[in-house]
């Protein structure tokens, strides 16, 4: 006699519903996640655009100068080209892929934008703030050395 093994209906619900309530136990966890994963590849992006800025800056001996978009959640090196599309402005685009971000403020002493001077010296301290889903990163920059952080 042939016993066939297979898993019984009653089996296979139990075993959905289990798979059912993990995931909706573990699903808001891994969107959050997700969201501070963006905020926080957003804030050292900008974080490495200002530090790009001023060694361009002292390199180069001009003044370089990052123009931030609240409205449009972006920022541009203005003057400088994008380093994957030569003929292209250097803009970054927050609020789109792979970032999704927004960039709730930028202020540098009632300012938008910062210029580094060639010895690498931002006209004004101030700070930038990105944020989604009530995950919040905050990049300042030191008035003295021009240092970047990200808080």
């Amino acid at each position: 006699m042939h016993s066939r093994r297979a898993f019984t209906l009653i089996e296979l619900v139990i075993a959905v519903l289990v798979i059912g309530i993990l995931s909706s136990v573990a699903g808001p966890k891994f969107a959050q996640s997700l969201n501070r994963m963006r905020v926080e590849q957003a804030a050292n992006r900008i974080k490495a655009d200002l530090q790009y800025a001023r060694a361009y800056a002292i390199t180069n001996s001009l003044s370089v100068t990052i123009q931030f978009s609240t409205a449009n959640h972006n920022y541009e090196l203005v003057g400088l080209k994008n380093l994957d599309r030569p003929s292209a402005a250097y803009i970054v685009e927050l609020d789109d892929a792979p970032y999704n971000v927004r960039l709730s403020s930028a202020s540098f002493n009632a300012n938008t934008s910062v210029t580094f001077s060639v010895y690498g010296q931002p006209n004004n301290a101030g700070s930038i703030v990105v944020q989604l889903s009530g995950v919040s990163k905050t990049i300042s920059i030191s008035a003295d050395s021009g240092k970047v952080s990200v808080l």
